[in-house]
């Protein structure tokens, strides 16, 4: 019988081995997932849950109210979606648009990405966590004038990062890049500091980006 225990923030199968914490990576998907719908315009709901499907899987100590979908849950969870509910034209194309978005073997496969350029993509900041671009710098930290979310500058441009390399897989990543995409007045020096402390530099002077 597979299964897993947890303690805290830490997951370990049943021999007692440490495993990868999947709401953490669910957290990061959403995150990433979020990131992507707003920079396409593209206004829909997010529900995230882990599913595990295997019949005789186990899961000890797990907080009910996490987003955990477990075997015996299953049948009654899919019931929330009616197979044959109608769906919307327009949702329908937002849904390929997605798809195009679809990973097979860790690369993505070209011929599926939708057609778009740097120049159609929202340029900005969103807030992490209400998604407005109505945000300002205070001190360390940029702050939303909407929700009040306070988030450090350094973990801000390393998600601006994160986006930037997702949605621009073919341009470089350099400190004007990451400037210009996240259109904050951010200290260039920081950002620099930022890009040298995470990533590989490459190139010199002028011709300067980072890996």
């Amino acid at each position: 019988m597979k299964g897993y225990y947890i303690e805290g923030d830490r997951w370990y199968s049943k021999s007692g081995v440490e495993v990868k914490n999947p709401l953490i990576q669910l957290k990061r998907s959403e995150s990433l997932l979020r990131q992507v719908l707003t920079r396409l315009y593209i206004n829909l709901p997010i529900e995230s849950r882990v599913v595990f499907v295997y019949p005789g899987f186990t899961l000890y100590n797990a907080d009910p109210n996490a987003p955990i979908i477990l075997p015996t849950q299953l049948t009654a969870y899919m019931k929330k979606f009616p197979a044959f509910e109608s769906i919307p034209s327009h949702l329908i194309e937002k849904m390929k648009t997605l798809a195009g978005f679809h990973i097979r073997n860790s690369d993505v496969d070209k011929k599926l990405i939708p057609s778009y350029t740097y120049e159609d993509l929202k340029k900005g900041t969103p807030c992490a966590k209400c998604h407005s671009f109505s945000l300002r710098i205070q001190g360390q930290k940029l702050k939303c004038t909407l929700c009040g979310h306070l988030e450090n500058l350094r973990n801000v441009i390393l998600r601006l990062v994160e986006e930037y390399k997702l949605l621009n897989p073919h341009r470089t990543i350099t400190v004007t890049a990451i400037k210009e995409w996240g259109e904050l007045d951010i200290n260039t020096r920081r950002i620099l500091r930022v890009l040298k402390s995470h990533m590989e530099k490459m190139g010199d002077k002028r011709y300067t980006y980072y890996k």
